[in-house]
């Protein structure tokens, strides 16, 4: 059987203090209850910038002004292949809320390795040290 392929563009939102903005997922996802970088699954015909841009005011209620791509990683769950497309987020307005009932969470890079993440996102925190601000 031919798995799934799903595309998703995530936030990686920092405020002035360089603090991180990470999302628990809610129990009606996929990986409940591990906690994500903010973001969602393309739309048809959607490039990566409008999916960030339109699943971050969705679900954190933010308006993305501009966000620099980061990285591509492919991961192959058992049910289905999951291609994210990283970007980070300086430049935005709005104050994060869980829109959706979801928890968030302000925390310090170095604190990440204390959070539970879907294993497709071992390969963005083990390059966290990457990103310059």
């Amino acid at each position: 059987m031919k798995k799934k392929c799903i595309q998703v563009a995530a936030g990686i939102i920092f405020d002035d203090q360089k603090n991180v903005l990470i999302a628990e997922r809610l129990p009606s996802q996929y990986k409940s209850g591990l906690w994500e970088f903010p973001g969602g699954k393309f739309e048809h015909e959607e490039y990566a910038f409008q999916t960030l841009q339109r699943e971050l005011m969705e679900e954190i209620g933010i308006h993305v002004k501009s966000a620099q791509y980061w990285l591509k990683v492919a991961h192959e769950y058992e049910e289905r292949i999951v291609v994210l497309e990283a970007w980070v987020v300086k430049n935005f307005t709005g104050t994060p809320r869980g829109a959706e009932g979801q928890k968030i969470r302000w925390i310090k890079p170095e604190e990440l390795n204390q959070y539970e993440f879907p294993e497709g996102n071992k390969i963005m925190l083990d390059r966290f040290h990457e990103i310059v601000l």
